[in-house]
């Protein structure tokens, strides 16, 4: 659990230094699915910025843009932002049931 939380605090400090809403939604689909160890490694690995990726999404941006104008889905960019940390989007949002009797 440490290191998740030390994950999702590194995104947190990273959208905080950008400030804006895409590095907002970043943060927010990275942390939403920074559920597992795995998914926190690779997100600590170094190798991967929330600023690195918002130049990634603005080049796709430009190679779309037509009179220099250009829109991106909110889905086209969370599946960038999964492809671009190589998360899993069905493996990080599985979550563990817990019985409730079994806490009595």
């Amino acid at each position: 659990m440490d290191r998740i939380n030390e994950a999702r605090a590194k995104i947190t400090e990273e959208s905080l230094e950008i400030k804006g809403a895409l590095a907002t939604f970043i943060e927010e689909t990275i942390n939403e699915r920074c559920t597992t160890e795995e998914v926190a490694n690779k997100i600590l690995d170094g190798k991967k910025s929330i600023k690195d990726l918002i130049n990634n999404i603005r080049n796709k941006a430009k190679e779309k843009a037509v009179n220099n104008m250009a829109a991106i889905s909110d889905e086209e960019v969370r599946d960038m932002v999964l492809k671009y940390y190589e998360i899993d989007d069905t493996k990080s949002q599985s979550t563990d049931v817990v019985d409730i009797l079994d806490l009595i």
